[in-house]
């Protein structure tokens, strides 16, 4: 009998501290963990609608490097712009949805994004991240580029920094620019930046004004970017009413949508050009002193032959 006694106190005291620490770490007897959160999913594809903006031309006569950077161009001595990517059905390519005002904990790690300068081109054009994200810009290509990160406010572009982007020692134009050979692409020394706060930003290089990116950044992973045919989806969203936002360097929409538990919400959406870019579009004027200077006929568009 003294036995049996002795068990059932030992057992009750093994509960009562059982008890205790499931208090302490506030977890409830028959429960693994928190409950699970409700949430939704959308889709949409993005129609455009309006006219397109106009191309920017650059001169490359009054650029550094016209002959290395002119691997891209119309083969007349002038380089074309970035263009809105949009298909035969106006389906807008490259736009970013995302959910306005969530903010998420959940955060595991760090990334690193990569920028890089390619043919006198940075890539990605458009990107996205994560508030807290670095950003590592790369020059692979054999001359001088300098990168200028702005963040947009209501009153234009912030400027937050300016660095050179050297390329690698071994890299040599002469390589890239000799009849029936092609150099070999090398990066240059990398630059780290951080993306401290939300927002969009935008890259150029002074040098090259034609080379230009962007990039948004927000605090939570509730965002997109449109495929080749304006198609998005947005997973595990949160249920309840939120603001929808279409951005695009040339526009932004806003819509109230309501995303429901297990669903998947499908939108067909329109989309407005607001704006040309994040600068104002100079008018297309022919140079003064003529891209003759440089004899155009040998600014070869090996790369790639560009079109209006």
């Amino acid at each position: 009998m003294p036995s049996i006694v002795l068990y059932t106190v030992r057992l009750l005291s093994m509960t009562g501290l059982v008890l205790l620490v499931l208090s302490i770490i506030n977890v409830s007897p028959g429960h693994s963990g928190p409950p699970n959160r409700k949430a939704g999913h959308l889709s949409g594809n993005i129609t455009f609608v309006g006219k397109l903006p106009q191309v920017r031309k650059f001169n490359l006569a009054t650029y550094p490097d016209p002959f290395y950077c002119g691997r891209i161009s119309d083969g007349k001595g002038w380089r074309i712009g970035p263009k809105v990517r949009v298909n035969t059905n106006s389906r807008l390519g490259g736009a970013i949805a995302f959910i306005k005002g969530l903010k998420s904990h959940n955060r595991t790690e760090d990334r690193t994004n990569t920028v890089k300068s390619l043919n006198c081109r940075f890539s990605p054009f458009i990107g996205l991240l994560r508030k807290g994200d670095e950003l590592k810009f790369e020059n692979w290509d054999p001359v001088l580029h300098q990168i200028e990160v702005f963040q947009s406010t209501s009153q234009g572009g912030r400027l937050l920094r300016r660095e050179t982007l050297t390329p690698h020692n071994n890299s040599l134009k002469s390589d890239f620019l000799q009849s029936g050979e092609e150099g070999i692409h090398q990066a240059g020394p990398p630059l780290m930046y951080e993306v401290k706060d939300e927002g969009i930003l935008f890259f150029r290089c002074p040098l090259h004004e034609y080379m230009e990116a962007w990039t948004l950044s927000l605090s939570h992973q509730y965002f997109a970017i449109s495929d080749e045919d304006g198609e998005f989806l947005i997973s595990n969203i949160p249920t309840g009413e939120h603001t929808l936002v279409i951005w695009h360097p040339i526009g932004q929409t806003e819509q109230t949508v309501d995303i429901k538990d297990q669903q998947t919400l499908h939108l067909d959406l329109v989309f407005h050009p607001t704006r040309s870019t994040f600068y104002r579009e100079p008018e297309v004027k022919t140079n003064p002193f003529g891209i003759d200077l440089l004899g155009d006929s040998h600014i070869v568009p090996s790369v790639e032959r560009q079109k209006e």
